[in-house]
């Protein structure tokens, strides 16, 4: 019994004792309370919103949570006369149909739009009717483009079959008059006659095609002059009838041949380089009193005949000899041709400031004028001929172009010999000539 009450005494003590702790830590809560709800009663709403938000449990931050948050920021800060646009804005940019109908554009659409009102905001004839005028009047030249390159190709193949007939013609009469010397020992001195003549005249008025084709080779020949093809055509004729041609040929008649088959020489080179991925152009220009020529010449591979092929096409007055004026006539020529101006790769010229100057030269306006990356190549001798007059002035001065009578070193190779001349294993302190140097004192 001792026992049992000595157990129950402790019980009963530890029971009082818990609820002497639990009164107080009422008494201390209630105390918290008040204490919380007197501050509570003097704080304005900004402080009680971040006292609630300190109060309350924080979700797990995330992406979407830091974005959501970012996107209440920024609304909250707009400017009050922004705020219909930026709902206008979020309204609108939806999907209209489909199965995203009614959620907003993605990322990616939206990036797009803002590119284009970027690129179009600010700038001339960028609306949809400025747009549609230019696709109109874009389809028109194209057309004017198609129709003119179906022109050139039907001009194109017109030449070619009339140089295929020239060359047929001209193989037929050869073969005639292989026929004709055959056959010479039984014909008549008349039918021969007749025979060479037909070979030159088709009627009393008309030359045939061999006569133009005799004729403008004569004139090909070195330096002959047209008066001089007319009178060497005119004794072909007489050694091979005995007599004088009836109906003379004259200069100018011998002029038109040669401009018409030059031209359709011209048109038949052009035609391939209209073809070629690629070509170049030769350019140079003379001074003749004051008279400016400007001369131009094309340069293309012939996949063909594995050659290349250098044709002129271009021979005209110039005010100039400058970059600009230089340019301009290069591109005039190459769009009167009707080629692509940005197959054209590469220029071949002198050495002259104007031509070969990297910001103002002929070639670097060309660049920026038809937006092409065109480079030159200088020609070699007279790029070895301007480094040699420079070094001679240099290193011997300026040349008297009248008479003088002191002696000038005028050879650079004649200078180098007599300075080493006696040099050899055994001179090896004196390895230059040094008495003939010291003679030539200028």
């Amino acid at each position: 019994m001792g026992i049992y009450k000595s157990y129950k005494r402790k019980y009963q003590a530890r029971k009082a004792a818990q609820k002497s702790l639990e009164k107080r830590r009422n008494v201390t809560r209630n105390n918290t309370i008040k204490e919380i709800t007197s501050q509570l009663t003097t704080m304005d709403q900004n402080q009680l919103n971040n006292t609630l938000t300190s109060l309350l449990p924080k979700p797990s931050v995330t992406k979407e949570y830091r974005q959501r948050n970012k996107l209440i920021t920024s609304i909250q800060e707009l400017p009050d006369e922004e705020v219909p646009a930026a709902n206008h804005l979020v309204a609108t940019m939806r999907y209209p149909k489909g199965s995203d109908s009614g959620k907003l554009l993605s990322p990616y659409l939206q990036k797009k739009a803002y590119n284009y009102i970027a690129n179009t905001l600010y700038k001339p004839q960028s609306s949809n009717e400025s747009l549609k005028d230019a696709k109109s009047k874009l389809e028109l030249e194209n057309k004017k483009l198609h129709r003119q390159n179906n022109k050139l190709i039907g001009r194109t193949r017109s030449l070619g079959a009339q140089i295929g007939h020239l060359c047929n013609q001209k193989s037929h009469h050869i073969s005639k008059i292989r026929s004709l010397v055959q056959k010479s020992s039984i014909m008549t001195e008349d039918a021969f006659k007749e025979k060479i003549k037909s070979l030159f005249m088709v009627n009393k008025r008309k030359y045939s095609s061999n006569t133009v084709w005799l004729a403008t080779s004569i004139a090909q020949v070195g330096e002959i002059s047209m008066r001089s093809t007319v009178e060497c055509t005119k004794l072909i004729y007489e050694f091979l009838t005995e007599e004088s041609p009836q109906n003379c040929l004259s200069t100018s008649t011998l002029h038109t041949w040669h401009k018409d088959v030059s031209q359709i020489y011209i048109n038949n080179h052009i035609s391939q380089i209209a073809n070629a991925p690629v070509f170049g152009i030769m350019v140079d220009e003379s001074t003749r009193g004051e008279i400016k020529n400007f001369v131009l010449c094309y340069q293309v591979w012939d996949e063909k005949e594995q050659m290349p092929i250098v044709t002129m096409s271009c021979l005209k007055d110039i005010p100039k000899c400058n970059s600009e004026t230089v340019s301009n006539i290069v591109i005039q020529s190459i769009q009167e041709d009707g080629l692509d101006i940005t197959k054209c790769i590469l220029w071949v010229t002198d050495n002259t400031a104007y031509m070969s100057s990297d910001k103002n030269g002929a070639v670097s306006l060309f660049n920026k004028k038809t937006g092409t990356s065109t480079f030159r190549i200088g020609c070699g001798l007279h790029i070895i001929q301007i480094i040699f007059n420079h070094f001679e002035q240099e290193a011997f001065g300026k040349i008297s172009t009248g008479f003088s009578r002191k002696l000038h070193p005028y050879n650079l190779l004649y200078l180098a010999w007599n300075l080493h001349d006696g040099y050899n294993s055994s001179d090896k302190d004196k390895p230059l000539n040094g008495f003939f140097a010291r003679k030539m004192t200028f």
